[in-house]
This record gives structure tokens, C-alpha cells and sequence, in this order.
């Protein structure tokens, strides 16, 4: 079985968007994006794992998901958990890139019934300092205006 990024359906739960690959598959793995991006991040790993459904939300505030009051590593957690609760009841494998590892940690730690496997990409496990957990939260990189270059060459130049 192939996919490619188009091979996905989208749907709603509550407040989030969450896209899903090759429904009638199991296992499953949920796909957790990093701050400042969507679940469309997935659609170049999603055919690389032909054999899983896979499911990523786009995580509260960010992609097609609506805005919250809140945006602590708990809430996002908590989300996911509902679309866990919703469309997985079995075990599955969390895959998460960049912040999105501090989601899926937060899950396999508190709610290791649910885990199957654990995949990081690029994700610091460590305590955040916080002072920088402000600035962070204080940037608000998805509410800032896009950035616009004068020429293709100048867009990957910065």
C-alpha cells in the first residue's frame, strides 16, 4: 500500500483538525507536531510508514484547529488524549517531532497503557529554563505577519 500527502482525510473533533491516513489500518500511530506548525508537517513521513493508520491533529491554536485560552505542554496533552479517546482506544505508537516530544512524553509517562512505542525527532526532553518558556510563549511565532522575500533565492537565503 502507497500514500502520498494528499492520501488523507480530514476531520473535526471539538476544536481540532485532525488528518488521518489509511483508516481501516492497524496499528496506529499519532503524529504530534513541534511549535509554530501543523499536522500538514506529517505528509512527507506518511508514506513511509505504509503499514499504520496514522492520525496528527493539528495541536490547539496552530493549522486549521481553533484558538485557546491556554497553550501549556498539559492541554496539548490533554487533546490528544481526546482524539486518542475518540479514534484509538487501542494502544498506539506516538511519533513526535520537536515540542511535539514533550507532548508524547507527557502522555507515555502519565498514560503508559495507551503507548505502544515512543519516536522522537529532534526533541529536548530536558527542563526548559523559565525565563525562556516566556519568551516563547511572549513570541507567538503563528500570530506574527508572514515574511515576505524579493526573490526566491533571497526566501532560502534566510
Amino acid at each position: 500500500m502507497t500514500a502520498d500527502a494528499t492520501d488523507h482525510r480530514a476531520l473535526r473533533l471539538g476544536g481540532l483538525h485532525v488528518r488521518v491516513w489509511r483508516p481501516s489500518l492497524a496499528p496506529t500511530a499519532l503524529c504530534i507536531h513541534g511549535a509554530a506548525a501543523h499536522a500538514g508537517w506529517w505528509d512527507g513521513i506518511a508514506p513511509a510508514l505504509p503499514d499504520h493508520r496514522l492520525l496528527a491533529p493539528d495541536l490547539r491554536g496552530h493549522g486549521a484547529s481553533a484558538p485557546a485560552a491556554r497553550y501549556l505542554i498539559e492541554d496539548f496533552a490533554a487533546d490528544c488524549l481526546g482524539v486518542l479517546d475518540a479514534l484509538a482506544p487501542q494502544p498506539v505508537d506516538l511519533v513526535a517531532h520537536s515540542m511535539g516530544g514533550r507532548v508524547a512524553t507527557g502522555i507515555a509517562a502519565q498514560h503508559p497503557a495507551r503507548v505502544r512505542s515512543l519516536v522522537l525527532l529532534d526533541a529536548r526532553i530536558g527542563p526548559v529554563p523559565r525565563e525562556r518558556a516566556e519568551r516563547w510563549r511572549a513570541a507567538r511565532p503563528w500570530q506574527a505577519a508572514p515574511r515576505a522575500h524579493a526573490t526566491r533565492a533571497a526566501a532560502e537565503a534566510a
